[in-house]
C-alpha cells in the first residue's frame, strides 16, 4: 500500500513536511557536540606545576576510577587513556575518560592546554553517544583555535 505525501495538516496539526522538518532538526540535536571551557589563571609557575600534573593523573586513572558524591549515585570510569592533543599554546595534552551511563558505554574527550600562566581546560561529549550511538569525535579543533586566539589578544 502507498501512501500519499501531503502538505496539509494532519488532524494533530503536523504535515509530512513538519514531521520531515521536526526529525531533521532531531537528528541535528543527536549529532551535536557539547564542549565545555574552563580557564584559570595561576602565580608563578602554577600553571607549568598544573600542566606536569596532567599526564602523571591521566596515567594513574588508566584503569578507572569511581565517583561519588553525597547525594548522588557513584559513578564508574573504567579507562582512562591519552590522546594526540591538538598541539595548541605552549604545551597540551589530551585525554579520553570511558565510563557507563544508564548502562551504556560513552567516552568524555578532554583536553588540557597552558597559555603562558592561563590553562585551558575542555570537556567534550556527543550526544549520540550518550544516546548509546557510536560516535567518532574529539575536543573540535575549532574551539581550542578560538580560544587560543582570545588567549593571545589578552
Amino acid at each position: 500500500m502507498a501512501t500519499e505525501k501531503s502538505d496539509r495538516p494532519t488532524p494533530t496539526g503536523t504535515s509530512d513536511k513538519g514531521l520531515d522538518a521536526a526529525m531533521n532538526g532531531l537528528q541535528d540535536v543527536l549529532e551535536s557536540k557539547l564542549t565545555i571551557v574552563s580557564l584559570s589563571s595561576y602565580d608563578g609557575r602554577g600553571a607549568q606545576d598544573t600542566m606536569r600534573s596532567v599526564p602523571d593523573a591521566v596515567s594513574g586513572c588508566a584503569n578507572g576510577f569511581t565517583v561519588s558524591a553525597k547525594g548522588q549515585d557513584t559513578q564508574k570510569f573504567t579507562k582512562v587513556a591519552e590522546e594526540k592533543s591538538s598541539g595548541s599554546g605552549d604545551e597540551s595534552v589530551a585525554f579520553a575518560v570511558t565510563g557507563k551511563a544508564d548502562g551504556d558505554t560513552t567516552t568524555v574527550h578532554g583536553e588540557v592546554v597552558r597559555h603562558g600562566s592561563t590553562v585551558a581546560t575542555y570537556y567534550s561529549i556527543s550526544l549520540a553517544a550518550l544516546a548509546g550511538k557510536q560516535d567518532k569525535y574529539r575536543v573540535p579543533a575549532e574551539i581550542v583555535k578560538a580560544q587560543a586566539a582570545k588567549l593571545a589578544r589578552s
